[in-house]
C-alpha cells in the first residue's frame, strides 16, 4: 500500500481541522491535545514535520526462500530402500516471521519369496515458525493504521518510541515479543501384502501419526499494558 507521508498526512490533518471550524495549527495524536493553546499545538506540529517514518517499508522486505533435499536408493536382492533429508527455509516479506522445517524419510519393501511382501516407512519432521504480528492483530496492521508517519522509532533518548501502550509502533512488537510455534510429527506405515493367486491380492495396512505441537508466546513488561510483569505462555 502507498501511504501517506508526513507532509501529506499533516495537510489533510490540517484541511479536516479548519473544515470543522478549527483555528491555528491542528491537535496531533500523540503530540498535542485538542485542549492545548495554540502555541503548544505549532510547536508540535513543527516538531511533526521534521519525521517521515514509512512503516511498511520498516516492516517488510524481499522475502527467500530455500529448499534443500537428498535422497538415495538402494537395492539387493530381496531389499528395497529409499532415504531422504530435507530442509526448507522461508524467510517471509514480513521482517522477522520465518518458518523453518526439516525431514527425514526411509522405507523399505522386502520380498519374503513369491507371494509375500512386506513394506515399511517412517517419516520425521519438525517445524519452527517465527511469528510476528500481522493483518489487523497488529505489526503491518499497525502500518496502516495507528502508526503515523511524524511517529519515530526511536525517541531522542534511543528508546523504543512509545504512544497508546506502543501498538503505534510495530517495531517494538516485532522486535520484542517473542511468539514461536513448534511442531513435531512422526508418520509409521506398514504393510503385508499376500498374492493368493493370479486373480486375488490381500494387504493389510497400519499407521501411525503423532504429532507434538506447541505455541510459546513471551511478551515484556515494557509492552505489557495495566502490568509491571513479564508474561509468557505456554500452549497446551
Amino acid at each position: 500500500p502507498n501511504m501517506m507521508n508526513t507532509s501529506e498526512y499533516l495537510a489533510m490533518r490540517q484541511e479536516a481541522w479548519e473544515n470543522d471550524g478549527g483555528t491555528g495549527y491542528v491537535w496531533l495524536p500523540g503530540l498535542s491535545g485538542p485542549n492545548d493553546d495554540a502555541a503548544t499545538r505549532e510547536s508540535k506540529y513543527k516538531l511533526a514535520e521534521k519525521t517521515n517514518t514509512d512503516w511498511f517499508d520498516i516492516l517488510t522486505q524481499t522475502g527467500i526462500k530455500q529448499a534443500y533435499n537428498v535422497g538415495m536408493n538402494y537395492s539387493k536382492k530381496n531389499i528395497k530402500l529409499f532415504g531422504s533429508l530435507g530442509n526448507e527455509d522461508n524467510g517471509s516479506y514480513i521482517i522477522g516471521n520465518r518458518f523453518i522445517r526439516n525431514t527425514a524419510r526411509l522405507n523399505a519393501d522386502y520380498n519374503l519369496g513369491k507371494r509375500f511382501e512386506l513394506s515399511s516407512g517412517v517419516s520425521y519432521s519438525t517445524s519452527t515458525n517465527r511469528r510476528v504480528d500481522a493483518a489487523w492483530s497488529g505489526g503491518i496492521g499497525e502500518a496502516m493504521s495507528t502508526a503515523l508517519p511524524y511517529f519515530p522509532v526511536y525517541d531522542t533518548t534511543g528508546e523504543y518510541f512509545m504512544w497508546n501502550n506502543g501498538y503505534s509502533n510495530p517495531v517494538v512488537y516485532r522486535d520484542l515479543r517473542k511468539w514461536i510455534n513448534v511442531d513435531k510429527r512422526v508418520i509409521l506405515n506398514q504393510a503385508m501384502t499376500i498374492k493368493v493367486n493370479d486373480y486375488w491380492t490381500l494387504r493389510g495396512t497400519a499407521s501411525l501419526d503423532y504429532m507434538d505441537q506447541a505455541e510459546l508466546k513471551f511478551m515484556p513488561k515494557d509492552i505489557n499494558p495495566g502490568t509491571q510483569q513479564n508474561y509468557a505462555e505456554k500452549f497446551p
